[in-house]
């Protein structure tokens, strides 16, 4: 990939990681990402690497339950995590991609404060003007419904080691990269919840 990058005559590559991307990390696809941050640094071709949270928009998984029941079933325990609006990490990629400064550089993205799911669940329901409950499934327990949104084996493997990790804490951080480099504040989880209500049963 890098190879046809520099023959394209690429002189600067963005590049999308993951949260953690690191060589120890507790999750095999933030491994698999360390070392694809690595061949990118190697190369000789100037760099940027954003490394997002978990997205809002993975909760469009749960919204059939939420505007059904009024419930959220999810494997993620009570850990609190940062969760991140996709179209903040579109911004910053587009930003760091048109002005320069940002050579060598790694951005952690994420939103603007820790929440936990009975937070998720307390937003959601503030919104759509209904009460929302969350409940903690154990990973198998979920994994019938990834199966049946034909989801491959890799991936829900993958997903197993993320929700482990977020639901022990390890996403409980925040990080002000995105401030710093866009001159304003994340999205926040209601903002996402806000725009994407009728996604959630609101009428």
């Amino acid at each position: 990939m890098l190879c046809g990058q520099r023959q394209a005559g690429a002189t600067h590559v963005v590049r999308m990681s993951a949260i953690g991307a690191a060589h120890d990390a507790p999750t095999i696809n933030s491994r698999l990402h360390a070392l694809s941050d690595a061949e990118l640094a190697a190369s000789g071709i100037a760099y940027t690497v954003l490394k997002p949270h978990f997205f809002d928009q993975n909760f469009a998984m749960i919204a059939p339950t939420v505007a059904s029941q009024g419930m959220i079933y999810f494997p993620l325990a009570d850990g609190r995590n940062s969760f991140v609006d996709t179209r903040d990490i579109s911004e910053l990629a587009a930003k760091v991609l048109t002005t320069s400064g940002h050579e060598g550089k790694t951005y952690t993205v994420t939103g603007p404060a820790s929440i936990s799911m009975n937070e998720v669940a307390t937003t959601i329901g503030e919104v759509i003007g209904k009460d929302v409950k969350y409940t903690a499934l154990p990973f198998e327990g979920a994994r019938r419904s990834f199966e049946e949104m034909r989801i491959d084996e890799w991936s829900i493997n993958s997903m197993k080691d993320y929700m482990a990790a977020f639901g022990s804490g390890w996403g409980d951080f925040v990080s002000d990269d995105f401030e710093r480099v866009m001159g304003k504040a994340p999205r926040s989880f209601k903002q996402f919840a806000s725009d994407f209500a009728g996604l959630f049963g609101k009428a």
